[in-house]
């Protein structure tokens, strides 16, 4: 069972400020237990969003499901599928002659996943499932997991690379990379309005902390004087 102070705010949800665990429950048509173990496992911002995806991002776009990509470039949901496990989502829509799509790796830009491919000893097919995964820069590097990434830091928040930073904002893995390379001022502006709402999620974070620490206290020195 919950705690009783945990049912109290503010509770923020993709940047939506709520003033309790009933609030954000009615807004979302959820239980308040789902809130509680959504608040508990720090996935609020995943309340309401039971069918999206977060991964299916093509050429910079995101899509919520395979069936809204299917829909837009006009090919079978297990088309789609099938890209999503090989890692060629960005392949989807294109020509053969398409395929010349600019590919950016740590600011280095190639002409085409053949080129870049060329660049670091890889396949083309290697160039397009990083491109999926979010690890792009990652191309040639030795192994090193997150410690061997560049950290990635906005309006004071930091995340260990661009890719976790994408997860944790709620995009898909290679957004904000795709949105430098691109210089696209509307997937930065995306990406701007998720840090402001992640640091007000963590200001409210530390806030209540605070509040709970000094209300143990306060509770602590009134059984002292008792």
């Amino acid at each position: 069972m919950a705690d009783a102070q945990d049912t109290f705010g503010p509770i923020i949800v993709r940047g939506e400020v709520f003033p309790d665990v009933a609030a954000v429950a009615a807004r979302f048509n959820v239980t308040r237990n789902t809130v509680f173990k959504a608040r508990r496992d720090g996935k609020l911002d995943t309340l309401g969003l039971r069918n999206a995806r977060t991964d299916l991002v093509i050429r910079g776009r995101a899509f919520p499901n395979t069936r809204a990509v299917a829909k837009a470039f006009g090919v079978s949901v297990a088309h789609v599928a099938q890209a999503a496990r090989s890692g060629t989502l960005d392949r989807i829509g294109l020509d053969r002659s398409a395929s010349a799509m600019p590919i950016c790796i740590r600011g280095k830009r190639f002409k085409n996943a053949r080129a870049a491919a060329r660049a670091f000893g890889v396949t083309p097919g290697a160039i397009y499932k990083a491109l999926h995964r979010g690890g792009i820069d990652g191309l040639g590097e030795p192994r090193k997991g997150v410690s061997g990434a560049k950290p990635f830091e906005m309006f004071g928040l930091r995340w260990p690379s661009m890719a976790a930073a994408s997860r944790a904002l709620g995009f898909g893995p290679g957004y904000i990379s795709n949105a430098y390379c691109k210089k696209s001022e509307a997937m930065m502006a995306r990406i701007r309005d998720a840090v402001i709402a992640e640091g007000m999620r963590r200001n409210a974070q530390a806030a209540e902390a605070r509040l709970r620490a000094a209300a143990r206290d306060g509770g602590g020195e009134h059984a002292t004087a008792a």
